[in-house]
């Protein structure tokens, strides 16, 4: 699944290289799993063309869980590229046989300023 988030409110402290992002989800799923939970982000200009731009947090590994259902905050942070007017937010949930187990649970973005 994915949400565009429009940037355009921020353009100037984008331009300007003042804006800082930060990612966080909580990830996990079941003991034992090959299952997967990625969270994904991809900065577009006004066209909509992918800037090359992209963070993830994601997966965790299921398999060595001490517990049948786990989860773990995972973030990430940097800076939002200058040129930035859209944002692309994926979540990708991979399974391995026929139940589709991975959470991802909370996801959030924040723009910060730096200055």
């Amino acid at each position: 699944m994915y949400q565009n988030i429009d940037l355009t409110d921020y353009m100037d402290l984008i331009d300007n290289e003042d804006a800082n992002f930060i990612l966080s989800a909580w990830l996990g799923g079941e003991k034992g799993e090959s299952d997967e939970g990625i969270v994904t982000i991809h900065f577009r200009n006004s066209l909509l063309p992918d800037l090359g731009e992209k963070s993830t947090i994601g997966p965790v590994s299921l398999k060595s869980l001490s517990q049948q259902f786990m989860v773990f905050f995972r973030n990430t942070t940097g800076v939002v590229p200058a040129n930035s007017r859209w944002m692309t937010v994926i979540i990708t949930m991979t399974h391995s046989d026929n139940t589709n187990d991975p959470i991802i649970d909370n996801a959030h973005f924040e723009i910060t300023c730096n200055i």
